[in-house]
C-alpha cells in the first residue's frame, strides 16, 4: 500500500470525506439522523486523524482509544447494535469510492483500498464488542472472553485482516 499516498490523501481531504461519511451514516441508519451534524463531523475527523496515525506509523492506540469512545458513546445514548454496526460499516464503501477517484490507476486504487479494509475490519469488530459490553450487563466480564483471531494482540496491536482474492 502507497501509505504516504493514502495519508496524504486522508489529510488533503479530512472535512470532504468526514462530510460524506456524515450522509452515509445517516442514510444507513435514521437515528443518526437526530444527532448534531457538526458534532458528528468532528468525530469522524478525529477518527480519520487517528487512521492516518494508524496507516503512517503503526500507532493503532489512538484508533483503539477513538473507537471506544465512540462505541461507549453510542451505547450510552440508547443506540441499537444494528445502528452502530451499519455506520461502523458506512465508513468502508466512502473510503472505497474516494480512494478509487482519487487513485492515479484502478489496480493502485484497489489495492489501497483493500489495505484500508484490512486494517479497517478489525477495528469495526472490535467497537462491536466495545458497544456490546456496554449496552448489556454481561454474566462474563468482558476481560474473561476470548478474544476475537482478529483482535488478539500478538504484539499488543491489532492486525490487518487478510483480504481472500477471488
Amino acid at each position: 500500500m502507497g501509505t504516504v499516498r493514502i495519508v496524504k490523501l486522508l489529510r488533503s481531504h479530512r472535512v470532504r470525506i468526514a462530510r460524506a461519511l456524515v450522509r452515509q451514516t445517516q442514510a444507513l441508519s435514521p437515528r443518526y439522523e437526530q444527532l448534531d451534524q457538526s458534532a458528528q463531523e468532528r468525530n469522524f475527523m478525529a477518527l480519520l486523524i487517528t487512521i492516518e496515525k494508524l496507516v503512517e506509523n503503526g500507532d493503532d492506540q489512538a484508533i483503539r482509544d477513538q473507537t471506544s469512545h465512540l462505541a461507549q458513546m453510542r451505547s450510552a445514548m440508547g443506540f441499537r447494535v444494528d445502528d452502530f454496526i451499519l455506520a461502523s460499516l458506512a465508513f468502508l464503501p466512502v473510503l472505497r469510492r474516494f480512494i478509487l477517484e482519487n487513485s492515479v490507476t484502478f489496480d493502485e486504487g484497489i489495492d489501497d483500498y483493500e489495505a484500508m479494509e484490512a486494517l479497517a475490519l478489525p477495528f469495526i469488530g472490535l467497537a462491536a464488542t466495545i458497544f456490546l459490553d456496554a449496552a448489556e450487563e454481561s454474566t462474563i466480564p468482558s476481560v474473561a472472553r476470548p478474544m476475537p483471531a482478529a483482535l488478539a494482540p500478538r504484539d499488543n496491536k491489532v492486525h490487518p485482516m487478510r483480504i481472500e482474492r477471488v
